[in-house]
């Protein structure tokens, strides 16, 4: 699914009384000028301009509610785990695990409440009443406390974002929780882990117990000074997009304008299809939140089309795209002056020095069919840049001259972002 694309500034209400949360009376602090309570947990996600995901799409800005982006909207997921900075973290420990007393090592997985048992994140989608909180999907009404016990217990947190890459294989270690996934060229892969925002920073420099809240957030403590979780989201992908412009003379008919009867069947992308992502760290010095690509997994990353079928769901194929040209493009000597042909969506590889694209084209001239050879172009990063990185788009510009001549270039260009809905998390715990 892939049209995915908006700020991800989407306060996350999580929340729920359960086994070992018992909430019991008020806590009185002598540090502080008023009776602390339980508190609620409340993530915000952010900085990610926009995210690709494979069937889905881009995430548009939702005015207008248009089709497309509702669905995407509606059916992006978010697995979220919170674990104690504390030294004697480990993560293999699961919420559910009888050690794991008011969750002093554990405060998120999926054992809390879903009924997934094979170690992943808890499970979030966007509540489709505004699309900008998130919502349990088992359970949604549900409610996640803070460490009731412990006033100053502090958390980790951590979300990542795979679309519908299948799982092979999740590992969960003392110090990092590892998830190795395979993916298409369609879907956005993303994670990140919680960090103070400059605004909070600010915030808490100007309070009188400054060092007590840098040394205990995200606790009941730092929520109760209305200190939350901000996740910062990071691409760990590509992106990159093609347009097509008509080569050559086009006063001519003969072979030099060829690039008329030229139609592109398949655009595709050698790279990497398999990765081990490391989801979560309570050492990030010696095990990055990262991807790390499976040598092994080189395949071809195929462009395709989104439509929705007759059931109302979003699928996916691949078109083939007749050259066409604009009248206004005749006086144009300069083919990547002319007016650009979209062609497909959206392809997310990995990261690379340089990058094979691979154009099979055809030419139908007097109802022959010929051609189909494959065409290969070695890619190189744009003049100033050493690679082409993850996070950043690139759309690449192809002249076509017929079907046995084609050039490329390439241009940097944002992952736009979809609009910025202004939720300040820290603001919502007066509505708990």
């Amino acid at each position: 699914m892939k049209r995915l694309s908006y700020m991800l500034l989407f306060a996350i209400a999580i929340a729920s009384c359960e086994r070992n949360d018992y909430t019991g009376e008020a806590i009185k602090d002598e540090a502080i000028d008023y009776e602390a309570e339980p508190m609620p947990v409340l993530i915000s996600l952010g900085d990610a301009p926009m995210i690709e995901s494979k069937g889905y799409g881009t995430f548009g800005d939702l005015t207008g509610q248009q089709r497309l982006d509702s669905i995407v909207w509606s059916n992006a997921e978010f697995y979220i785990y919170s674990f104690s900075k504390s030294q004697d973290c480990d993560m293999r420990i699961n919420w559910s695990d009888s050690t794991n007393t008011a969750g002093s090592i554990c405060l998120i997985d999926a054992t809390r409440h879903d009924s997934a048992t094979d170690g992943r994140g808890k499970k979030a989608k966007f509540n489709t009443a505004d699309f900008k909180m998130l919502d349990w999907v088992e359970k949604p009404d549900s409610i996640i406390y803070y460490n009731t016990q412990d006033y100053y217990k502090s958390y980790d947190f951590f979300a990542y974002h795979i679309d519908d890459c299948p799982v092979s294989k999740i590992d969960r270690q003392r110090d990092y929780i590892d998830i190795d996934i395979e993916f298409d060229g369609t879907q956005d892969i993303m994670g990140g882990k919680a960090a103070l925002t400059d605004a909070q920073i600010t915030a808490i420099n100007s309070k009188s117990n400054r060092n007590e809240l840098l040394d205990n957030y995200y606790s009941t403590f730092s929520a109760n000074h209305e200190i939350s979780p901000y996740i910062r989201m990071n691409h760990y992908l590509t992106k990159v997009r093609f347009e097509l412009y008509p080569g050559g003379d086009l006063t001519e008919r003969g072979d030099s304008s060829a690039c008329f009867e030229a139609y592109v069947r398949d655009i595709s992308i050698s790279s990497f299809g398999k990765a081990t992502m490391t989801v979560a760290s309570h050492d990030e010095a010696q095990y990055p939140l990262q991807l790390q690509f499976m040598e092994d997994s080189q395949r071809n990353m195929h462009l395709k089309d989104l439509y929705i079928d007759d059931n109302g769901n979003i699928a996916d194929s691949i078109q083939f795209k007749r050259l066409d040209y604009n009248e206004a493009d005749v006086a144009i000597t300069d083919p990547y002056m002319r007016h650009p042909q979209a062609i497909g969506d959206y392809l997310l590889v990995a990261p690379a020095e340089q990058m094979t694209v691979n154009i099979i084209m055809f030419n139908d001239r007097n109802d022959v069919h010929y051609g189909e050879e494959p065409f290969h172009i070695t890619l190189t990063p744009p003049d100033g840049t050493e690679s082409f990185e993850a996070g950043k788009g690139y759309v690449v510009k192809l002249a076509i001259y017929g079907y046995q001549q084609i050039e490329a270039q390439i241009d940097i260009e944002p992952w736009v972002d979809g609009g910025s809905i202004n939720i300040d998390p820290d603001d919502e715990i007066n509505n708990y």
